[in-house]
């Protein structure tokens, strides 16, 4: 059984969609049991998002996008599935049923998180009805499978945490014995009361990876517009070249620090049935592209580069806090109160300041969180007032085979060093997986290319 995903850059019109049908009806041949999972058109989810915010800002402008969109879904679906009246119908009821929400929010005024994510679910829905149409148009068996019916979740809208044991239980009670092939639209899902909720951006990896988990499958394909996992991000590092194998922990550690091609929680359902994952390009099927198991290559020292990009770095510091204790739990659950994620944290022997990265777009409620938890000590002068510097980057360098190798830090601190990039705060866990550092966000370019180098 296998299970294979397409991005949005995959289906954005007739002509990509043609390219993946062609990649369905070869891994048909090639199993009794085929799940495909899919992600909404190419842009068609960021446009749903404008749309329901312009909706909320009672900006009647959201009608004729909304018309749009459902012409966008017509005409591809008229170009894949010409005939089809019955997915034409479907589409045109859930365009109807998207119309009434945005007419809501737009008397209403207001846009929760909760109704955001049942807009968002259109996109992929609407998708995995026409790329069904279009396998039978093409001679394939195959039938549109409700993701919203089978992966449960809490209620946490924008990013829901599953709920793997009903999960698992819906999933592993689909016939085994269907001979057709099985489309579900990827990022949606169902709160166990019956709400749909979404499992965050580019989480349509994650619904295929979950469904290959559950069903026990031989191996989950990840089908995007690249080659596979990159070493370094091409569009700043022009001689960045595919990994062709890497270890599950790789994969993560690279997914968490910027590698857009695989959304990192991805790699946990798999990892834990060891199921192989596969990164390979639509546009180039040919292609070995990346293969994600237990243990990658053990050919080169590091796997590959990668940064957060648009980062503040903040440092909590000040004379009271040296030598007391429960500072750093203070900290810590302050930012959590305020649902504050920490990219890097470091701290000196000395005690004297605990620092770490946030995004940019967290930085405002995160010096509030700190103040408000310190604000006798601040008052006193036991501790400074905190200051985020913006403008800045998490480079992070992954590899296992950095693990008991000497010197690989000097020669990543020596490549910056030797042409002026200024490394602002490190991090290094006891794994040696993964260096991590903060630097300018105008020196990320520079400082990928010169450690990309000086490895690869």
């Amino acid at each position: 059984m296998k299970v294979i995903k397409f991005g949005g850059s995959s289906l954005k019109d007739a002509e990509t969609i043609d390219r993946a049908i062609r990649i369905i009806q070869q891994k048909a041949n090639e199993g009794p049991e085929l799940c495909v999972v899919v992600s909404a058109m190419g842009g068609i989810t960021d446009e749903l998002i404008d749309i329901a915010n312009t909706a909320a800002h009672q900006d009647i402008g959201y009608r004729d996008r909304l018309t749009a969109v459902r012409k966008r879904h017509a005409t591809t679906l008229n170009a894949i599935a010409h005939g089809d009246r019955d997915t034409a119908d479907i589409i045109q009821e859930l365009c109807l049923e998207l119309h009434g929400i945005c007419d809501g929010i737009y008397a209403l005024g207001e846009l929760s998180q909760k109704v955001l994510d049942r807009v968002m679910s259109f996109g992929e829905v609407c998708n995995a009805h026409m790329i069904a149409a279009a396998c039978r148009q093409q001679g394939v068996d195959a039938v549109f499978t409700d993701s919203r019916e089978l992966i449960f979740t809490d209620e946490h809208y924008g990013r829901a945490r599953v709920d793997f044991e009903h999960t698992a239980a819906a999933l592993q009670a689909l016939d085994p014995g269907i001979s057709a092939i099985r489309v579900l639209p990827g990022f949606v899902a169902r709160s166990v009361s019956g709400r749909v909720t979404t499992l965050g951006r580019n989480g349509s990896d994650y619904s295929a990876a979950i469904i290959g988990a559950a069903r026990g499958a031989d191996m989950v394909e990840i089908w995007t517009d690249v080659d596979g996992v990159m070493t370094a991000n091409p569009k700043h590092v022009t001689s960045a070249s595919p990994i062709t194998k890497m270890s599950y922990i790789e994969a993560m550690e690279m997914s968490h620090f910027g590698a857009h091609v695989l959304h990192s929680p991805t790699i946990q359902p798999v990892m834990e049935k060891g199921i192989p994952l596969k990164v390979c390009n639509t546009f180039n099927p040919s292609f070995a592209g990346t293969l994600i198991v237990q243990a990658g290559e053990h050919n080169r020292v590091i796997t590959g580069i990668s940064t957060v990009d648009n980062v503040s770095f903040i440092s909590v510091q000040g004379s009271g806090m040296v030598g007391v204790h429960g500072v750093a739990g203070r900290l810590f659950t302050a930012l959590a109160q305020a649902e504050v994620n920490l990219i890097m944290i470091s701290q000196g022997s000395s005690e004297h300041s605990i620092c770490f990265a946030v995004q940019s777009s967290d930085d405002a409620k995160a010096i509030t969180a700190i103040r408000q938890a310190f604000e006798t000590e601040i008052e006193a002068h036991m501790m400074e007032s905190p200051v985020a510097e913006q403008e800045m980057c998490v480079l992070a360098v992954v590899g296992e085979n950095m693990r008991h190798q000497p010197g690989i830090a000097g020669k990543v601190f020596g490549a910056l060093g030797a042409n002026g990039i200024n490394v602002v705060a490190i991090a290094q866990g006891s794994s040696e997986l993964n260096i991590s550092m903060v630097i300018r966000q105008q020196d990320a370019s520079a400082a990928l290319n010169v450690i990309h180098a000086a490895f690869f």
